[in-house]
C-alpha cells in the first residue's frame, strides 16, 4: 500500500478518511470544467500538491487582526482555554460532519458542541432539554454564512465582521 502525507497526518492509500473524500470529489468536479488538465496533472498529484502547499501557507498566514488581543483580552479565563484542546477543532472537511452539510446548516456547531462534551441533539432531532443546552452556546463568525449557521443551531451568534490589511 501507498504512504503519504495530508495536512501533517499520515494515511494509507484506500483509508485516507471522509475529508479527502469530500477533497477528491470537489477535485473531480473542478477538473470537469477543464478537460484534459489530468493528462497533465492527475487528481491524486492535484490534491497532495495541494496539501503541501496549504501545509506551508498555513504557516505563513498572519492572525487576523483583533484575534491576537482578543486572545489575550480573555487570557484570564484559564478555563475557557481548556477547552481548545486540539480533538475539538473542527473543520467543515471532519468526519463529524457530513459531506455537504457545511455551513449554512448547524452541523459544524453542534458537532463541536458534542465534542466539548454537551448534549444538544442533532441537527434532525433535539429535545426542550437539548434546545437550553444549544442556547447556552456562543459562536464567533466573520461571515455572515457561519452567523447563520450558529443561529441555525440554536446558538448566539456573533459577526466578528471581517477586515482587509
Amino acid at each position: 500500500m501507498l504512504q503519504g502525507q495530508a495536512h501533517g497526518k499520515g494515511f494509507v492509500d484506500g483509508e485516507k478518511g471522509a475529508d479527502w473524500q469530500v477533497q477528491r470529489a470537489a477535485a473531480e468536479y473542478l477538473y470537469s470544467h477543464f478537460p484534459g488538465l489530468e493528462d497533465k496533472l492527475s487528481i491524486d498529484d492535484y490534491l497532495e500538491e495541494r496539501a503541501r502547499e496549504q501545509d506551508r501557507m498555513f504557516k505563513e498566514v498572519p492572525p487576523m487582526r483583533g484575534a491576537v488581543e482578543l486572545v489575550q483580552g480573555l487570557g484570564h479565563l484559564p478555563e475557557l482555554f481548556s477547552h481548545f484542546h486540539p480533538t475539538c477543532i473542527l473543520t467543515a472537511d471532519s468526519p463529524e460532519v457530513a459531506p455537504g452539510r457545511g455551513k449554512p446548516k448547524p452541523d459544524i456547531f453542534l458537532a463541536a458542541a458534542n465534542k466539548l462534551g454537551r448534549d444538544v441533539g442533532t441537527a434532525d432531532s433535539c429535545s426542550p432539554e437539548q434546545a437550553a443546552e444549544r442556547g447556552r452556546g456562543l459562536v464567533f463568525e466573520d461571515a455572515r454564512l457561519g452567523v447563520e449557521a450558529g443561529v441555525a443551531a440554536g446558538m448566539n451568534g456573533v459577526w466578528t465582521g471581517r477586515f482587509v490589511h
